[in-house]
């Protein structure tokens, strides 16, 4: 093979490595987006469970009863749960999802991740 020749196999090879590596190689993007549409979902199925607590105990939990009363009992007249099928998860970042809520008339629960900047 002449010098020209693996010129040309090298430009060649240099060009079609961008796009063999990103066969491979996970898109940052789709991970950060599913991550997002995780931590939505999981925050759709806190405001489901809490709803369902709330009909049957008629409050919401406090902010130090936190999420955990969704699957531990904390000795409310009316709880008939556990609301959630599993444990709370963490957020799709590794944290702990943030549950507020002051208890005023009208007020409903906040939930946020505390996903990091």
């Amino acid at each position: 093979m002449s010098r020209s020749e693996k010129g040309w196999l090298l430009a060649g090879c240099m060009a079609v490595a961008p796009f063999i590596a990103a066969l491979f190689m996970p898109n940052v993007d789709h991970v950060g987006a599913a991550r997002f549409t995780k931590a939505r979902l999981d925050i759709q199925a806190f405001h489901t469970a809490l709803e369902a607590y709330r009909q049957d105990t008629g409050v919401y939990p406090t902010e130090s009863q936190g999420l955990r009363a969704l699957r531990e009992n904390p000795d409310v007249k009316g709880w008939s749960g556990p609301y959630l099928q599993q444990d709370v998860p963490q957020d799709p970042w590794g944290h702990e999802y943030v549950y507020r809520y002051s208890g005023g008339p009208g007020e409903k629960p906040g939930i946020t991740s505390s996903k990091p900047n």
